[in-house]
């Protein structure tokens, strides 16, 4: 006879079995579910591998024209790579330019909040490079003239 157990304590959710009795632990098992859980995905939304030009148009009250790239982008949020460090909490206006290549290019003009930003590898590039992660809170499609 197989019992089977399952417990939920201050960490993920695991499955323990046993021959007879609740007690007895396969601990390979309860290894693999851990290892299993600290790979899985937990975001609330799906992100997407998009590398695209980005410029920071607005940080807080101020106008500061700053260039980046996306890296990834998702519902409810986008990261970006810049070369300055914007500050952390403010508001920011972003635009992502979606296909400059066509006759009438799109911009997705986004509204949001710093929540984190990183300095990348300080190698032997001169210059500072920082990982931004931005909110998406609101945004509009905007085609230029």
């Amino acid at each position: 006879m197989v019992d089977w157990t399952w417990s939920r304590t201050s960490g993920p959710l695991v499955l323990f079995w046993g021959q007879h009795s609740s007690t007895d632990i396969d601990l390979r098992a309860v290894y693999l579910l851990q290892l299993n859980h600290l790979t899985m995905e937990h975001r609330r939304t799906r992100r997407f591998r998009l590398h695209l030009p980005l410029s920071v148009t607005r940080s807080g009250a101020d106008h500061t024209p700053l260039a980046g790239q996306t890296t990834n982008i998702s519902s409810s949020g986008v990261l970006f790579t810049t070369d300055q460090e914007p500050d952390l909490t403010s508001p920011v206006e972003y635009v992502i330019a979606l296909n400059q290549d066509c006759q009438q290019p799109v911009n997705l003009r986004c509204i949001g909040k710093v929540i984190r930003a990183e300095r990348l590898g300080a190698g032997a590039d001169p210059v500072p490079a920082f990982q931004v992660a931005v909110t998406l809170e609101r945004y509009e499609f905007v085609r230029e003239q």
